[in-house]
């Protein structure tokens, strides 16, 4: 019996050590959650250089690897980052410049005084040039005219026009922080785009729904506002937390996004830049 109780300890240790093995790597794969991503940026893996830009790289660990954080410095001098005597950082892919839900054409070489939605059939006629957009007019939706097709009246991700006479503005679908004391109410909130505090609200429903610029109608009695997201240029570290990933307005995955409101880092790095970031804490 001695024996055989010998064994199941063993066989008990053996299973423990397993679990144990497992766990670790589980709480390792938790902490490389969201350190770096296919795009390169300012690195936030643990014991990392934030000065040097890092990306997601399924081959490490290895040479160049932050440890076993899944993520690799690279130079960054091409992009718009800092430089490093490694291989180039990945570039980032390039935006098309328009969405299925019109909106202000940001597609290279476009007219942005003219809303603009992705469509498959371009390039061609009313298109911006090779983009995949194509103008429209958008007067039907509280846009600007245009001698062209009427944009599409889509409401989804990003900003969906006010149906309510009410409102001479946008509205939101997407929630901030929702069900915790940080929250946002995005979508009962009609945007005239002229609040502009820092870590407001109504900055952070922009933000998070995807719109980081509003020009006005040319329509008479347009009340709206001008607004462009505020670009975060040199977010200091706060309470023990690396807050230089907040770099940039958050569009295209560069700065703060919004998309985040619970974790502590990132609710400690908004209150401690407090009076230059977009996103509440």
């Amino acid at each position: 019996m001695a024996r055989v109780s010998f064994a199941m300890l063993s066989l008990g240790a053996a299973l423990a050590t397993e679990e144990t093995t497992a766990s670790l790597r589980g709480s390792a794969a938790a902490r490389r959650l969201g350190s770096c991503t296919a795009d390169a940026k300012p690195c936030a893996a643990p014991h990392s250089n934030s000065a040097i830009w890092c990306f997601e790289d399924p081959t490490c660990p290895g040479q160049g690897c932050v440890e076993d954080s899944g993520c690799r410095y690279c130079d960054a001098s091409a992009i718009g980052g800092p430089s490093y005597d490694a291989e180039a950082c990945p570039s980032p892919a390039p935006s098309s410049g328009c969405t299925a839900d019109a909106k202000p054409c940001a597609a290279p070489h476009s007219n942005s005084a003219v809303w603009c939605f992705e469509d498959p059939t371009c390039p061609g006629q009313g298109c911006v040039e090779d983009s995949g957009c194509r103008y429209c007019d958008a007067s039907a939706i509280g846009g600007p005219s245009y001698d062209g097709e009427a944009c599409p009246s889509i409401q989804s991700l990003g900003a969906a026009l006010a149906a309510d006479e009410g409102c001479d503005g946008m509205t939101y679908t997407r929630n901030y922080a929702e069900g915790t004391p940080h929250e946002c109410r995005c979508d009962s909130y009609c945007d005239d785009f002229c609040d502009d505090e820092p870590n407001g609200c109504a900055r952070t429903c922009r933000i998070l729904n995807g719109v980081f610029e509003h020009i006005p109608s040319v329509h008479a009695g347009d009340r709206t506002c001008t607004w462009y997201a505020h670009y975060v240029t040199n977010p200091i570290n706060y309470d023990g937390y690396d807050c230089s990933w907040m770099t940039g307005t958050g569009e295209g995955g560069h700065g703060d996004d919004c998309q985040d409101g619970t974790s502590v880092g990132a609710l400690k790095c908004r209150e401690g830049n407090q009076n230059q970031n977009n996103c509440h804490f």
